[in-house]
């Protein structure tokens, strides 16, 4: 995995331990109403949740991977990171991608993540890419803990969700009370 704004390769592994990690996939010229703008709304919702929850500050990771990394290199990912530094240590933002199509095509099958540019009439691939919405929560150990599709993805129950996995590694007293 390449981060925004460095040519140095990363594990992906790197990205998904030692704190629970919400993970998803997008790419920056998505235009389909029922994609994208999904992710970025669940994941901004999700951010202002442990931005306004002291309990989570510091123990939550957000991780976006482009689907498109002919498009969104490193640099151009840094654009998106920029607005996102003053919460970095409230809750890291990584916008991710990859060295080729190749590369993203082996990590969305280890997902079971279906991806594809779309293809005209005459067989002629598209700068558009057809892709499930789906979000991945991940516990500290980096195992993938819970699956959340498109718009049934509730930022509120991923945060359950969070707070749970932060209970059971111990990150969270048992009785916590929900720290807003």
């Amino acid at each position: 995995m390449l981060e925004h704004s460095r040519w140095r390769p990363y594990g992906l592994s790197h990205f998904t331990s030692g704190k629970v990690t919400l993970l998803s996939f997008f790419y920056s010229t998505c235009r389909d109403p029922q994609g994208c703008p999904v992710v970025w709304s669940t994941f901004e919702s999700v951010h202002a949740d442990v931005q306004n929850d002291k309990e989570l500050h510091g123990k939550v990771r957000l991780v976006l991977i482009s689907l498109d990394p002919r498009v969104d290199t490193p640099e151009q990912l840094e654009i998106f990171s920029i607005g996102r530094r003053a919460t970095q240590q409230i809750a890291p933002w990584h916008f991710l991608t990859t060295w080729s199509d190749g590369y993203i095509g082996q990590i969305l099958d280890d997902f079971g993540q279906a991806a594809g540019r779309d293809v005209d009439a005459n067989g002629n691939l598209q700068l558009t890419i057809s892709h499930q919405v789906k979000f991945y929560l991940f516990d500290h150990s980096s195992w993938v803990r819970e699956i959340y599709s498109g718009n049934f993805a509730d930022p509120e129950v991923i945060e359950n969700d969070i707070r749970t996995l932060l209970m059971e590694s111990g990150k969270l007293p048992k009785t916590s009370s929900n720290g807003k």
